[in-house]
């Protein structure tokens, strides 16, 4: 009898990473976890998150920088805190549309907001809004 590992290979998530123990342990969860997915099964981990970009987007983002076509600093804040609110998957599919396009563009902010609110459609996510701070919100009520 030929011996054999009792421990199955880990299965992948669509960004080739093994799937963890779940969102509980800090670490991404898996598309096939159906906690760590919508309803469309695209996986819930946004592109940032806990004031970081999650490892698979901050690497194509360096990747785009370094290929001097898109400087992040440089975006317009809206347009950054969409791409920030996508999913992951989503955010990967738009900045490989930005590598993706050879011709120089003159409004990147633009050119992101565009194509994170044609994907949000196309994937049937909800419209980009800004949230209202609650900070802003003064009660006139003063009785004393």
């Amino acid at each position: 009898m030929i011996p054999t590992s009792s421990k199955a290979p880990p299965e992948q998530t669509l960004l080739g990473q093994p799937q963890s123990a779940g969102a509980a342990s800090g670490e991404k969860v898996g598309p096939g976890d159906d906690q760590g997915s919508d309803e469309n099964k695209i996986c819930k981990a946004q592109a940032w998150d806990n004031g970081a970009w999650h490892a698979e987007v901050k690497k194509v983002l360096q990747d785009l920088q370094e290929a001097k076509k898109v400087d992040i600093e440089k975006l317009d804040k809206y347009a950054l805190d969409n791409f920030k609110s996508l999913p992951v998957e989503v955010a990967l599919v738009v900045v490989q549309k930005r590598m993706n396009t050879d011709t120089n563009v003159r409004n990147e902010s633009g050119f992101l907001q565009k194509t994170c609110d044609n994907l949000r459609n196309q994937w049937q996510l909800d419209a980009f809004e800004v949230e209202e701070s609650s900070d802003d919100d003064v009660d006139d009520d003063d009785s004393d």
